[in-house]
């Protein structure tokens, strides 16, 4: 018999809302999120690893991981002959935890010297919260954000995004607030 290849009121197409990632080592256990099918991360315990990850969907709010664990990819890291410092990219990590309530931190890495603004954002795109508005020196940093505006009253349920300007570039990524 023919079948249709039309989709009924039944069946839904998806595409990830972002993607979950376990990194762990002989010294840690790290979750994080990526909103992009790619994931940057500089490492800086020597030691060996192990890293999988499966694609997030939200409905009605809630997180749910429909797809299968990506097979786990095992790797030593060693640091170089010289145990000189990494490069500092122009980074920004996803926040952890994600969903929260109400606090969760928010992490970023700077090459060089400049102003940085970081600020909370509604799907409006207006500012909620500036958490940082100042000159910062090359180097990774944590913000904690604790849920509040600007005038210190607790923000609703939802989606809001966090934006990183340095040196005339800009990086977004998406949170989520669940009470």
């Amino acid at each position: 018999s023919a079948r249709s290849l039309s989709p009924d009121k039944n069946s839904r197409y998806l595409v990830p809302d972002y993607f979950r990632i376990w990194i762990r080592s002989n010294t840690l256990n790290f979750q994080d999120t990526s909103p992009e099918p790619f994931y940057v991360r500089d490492l800086f315990l020597q030691g060996s690893y192990q890293i999988y990850v499966r694609s997030v969907f939200l409905f009605g709010g809630m997180e749910e991981i429909w797809s299968v664990q990506s097979n786990t990819v095992s790797f030593n890291y060693t640091g170089n002959d010289e145990n000189t410092a990494a490069t500092l990219s122009f980074a920004l990590q996803q926040n952890y935890p994600n969903p929260f309530n109400p606090n969760t931190r928010i992490s970023f890495s700077l090459p060089e010297k400049n102003l940085v603004q970081l600020g909370i954002y509604n799907l409006k795109g207006q500012l909620v919260r500036s958490l940082k508005s100042e000159v910062l020196a090359s180097g990774r940093y944590n913000v904690d954000w604790n849920g509040e505006d600007n005038f210190g009253m607790p923000v609703g349920s939802g989606i809001y995004y966090y934006k990183l300007n340095w040196q005339g570039k800009e990086l977004v990524r998406k949170m989520l607030l669940l009470k």
